[in-house]
């Protein structure tokens, strides 16, 4: 495949199988992955009206348990505004182009080049007293889909640009992990790896041009294009010093972060997020998303479209990958239980957006 390291380190984490990106662009994805706040707007959270009310995190929620707490990326410093959030989520620290300070790693588009900027990173967390949480947001696998020159020959061009900027990206993190594993806090360090969002979806041309190792199955070529499949990402958690392996083949997604990795540290005070932790059973496990005025929800084989008002269809993934089959007159019961779930979800986001409660209350000022 084109991410050997990464398929290798699947095999000694805990792998989330069915996961999911709560949007499509990465300013929402960092601020629901560092908040828990799902993006259920037009507009990202921090552009739009409500930027000024007051929301947790999670470096807030761990700097108040002594953290050192820094955030991570090599691109441009006031791309996406990714520093002002940053620093309004409550990050000590932020680490980008101007701090990196060398412009020979400048890839000319973004900013430095992950294979750089993610040795840069493992230095200075070797410099961060613990404990510490750190956030790193990487940039190669972004259009125009360029690798530094002295990696052409490595990966070469293929007929899906993207696949290119995958393979850099994975052998990045490869030569991170390398350098991470000699330092004095790898072992008892929890690693969670994600995409921000979906990328390029390969078509049934592209797919039939590639060497049959790489190929998608017919199965996959049409499930990631369903209203569900289009943000399917991975997400896994490492912890090289604990046992935490295996598969989990319940629905997961972004906003389940944060609850996740609080609840496997044994953090018990009270906070808002948008998502339920892995560790805890749980029979009512969804992933949804809202683009265009339509409110996508995931749980299990089934998805569900809601308006706003109503249900529009219901689909069963693992049956009909192409969604072509509506349910929604022929299992009611399934789909009125995730009506009723995404009625509740959104009714409690307009809430605390509009009143301001994004965080517990004994912490409003």
């Amino acid at each position: 495949g084109y991410t050997p390291f990464v398929d290798s380190l699947m095999q000694q984490s805990l792998l989330f199988t069915d996961a999911y990106a709560t949007a499509t662009r990465s300013i929402d994805a960092v601020n629901c992955i560092t908040s828990g706040i799902a993006p259920l707007m037009d507009d990202p959270f921090t552009l739009s009206v409500y930027n000024t009310n007051k929301f947790g995190s999670i470096a807030g929620i761990l700097n108040e348990e002594g953290y050192r707490t820094g955030f991570f990326h090599g691109g441009t410093n006031g791309t996406l505004n990714i520093d002002s959030y940053a620093d309004m989520a409550g990050f000590d620290s932020y680490f980008g182009r101007s701090e990196y300070n060398n412009e020979d790693d400048y890839d000319g588009y973004w900013g430095i080049s992950d294979h750089a900027f993610l040795q840069f990173f493992a230095e200075q967390l070797n410099t961060f007293e613990e404990p510490f949480f750190a956030l790193e947001f990487t940039l190669s696998s972004h259009n125009p889909y360029e690798v530094p020159e002295k990696f052409h020959e490595q990966f070469p061009e293929n007929n899906v640009k993207i696949h290119r900027v995958i393979q850099y990206a994975d052998y990045s993190l490869q030569q991170f992990f390398k350098t991470a594993s000699s330092m004095p806090w790898f072992n008892n360090t929890l690693f969670v790896m994600l995409a921000d969002h979906t990328g390029h979806s390969v078509t049934s041309a592209e797919n039939s041009n590639k060497e049959e190792e790489y190929r998608l199955n017919d199965f996959q070529l049409k499930k990631y294009k369903n209203s569900a499949g289009q943000y399917s990402i991975p997400i896994l958690f490492y912890f090289p010093g604990d046992s935490l392996i295996g598969e989990k083949d319940f629905t997961f997604q972004q906003s389940d972060i944060i609850p996740s990795v609080l609840d496997y540290m044994g953090y018990n005070k009270p906070f808002i997020a948008f998502g339920k932790s892995a560790f805890r059973q749980d029979d009512q496990r969804v992933a949804f998303q809202c683009a265009n005025d339509i409110f996508h929800v995931s749980s299990g084989d089934y998805s569900l479209l809601f308006d706003g008002q109503k249900s529009i269809s219901l689909y069963n993934n693992k049956l009909d990958p192409e969604q072509k089959h509506n349910l929604l007159d022929e299992e009611q019961e399934v789909a009125d239980k995730m009506e009723t779930l995404i009625k509740a979800i959104v009714q409690q986001y307009n809430y605390r957006m509009i009143s301001n409660q994004l965080t517990p209350p004994e912490s409003i000022e």
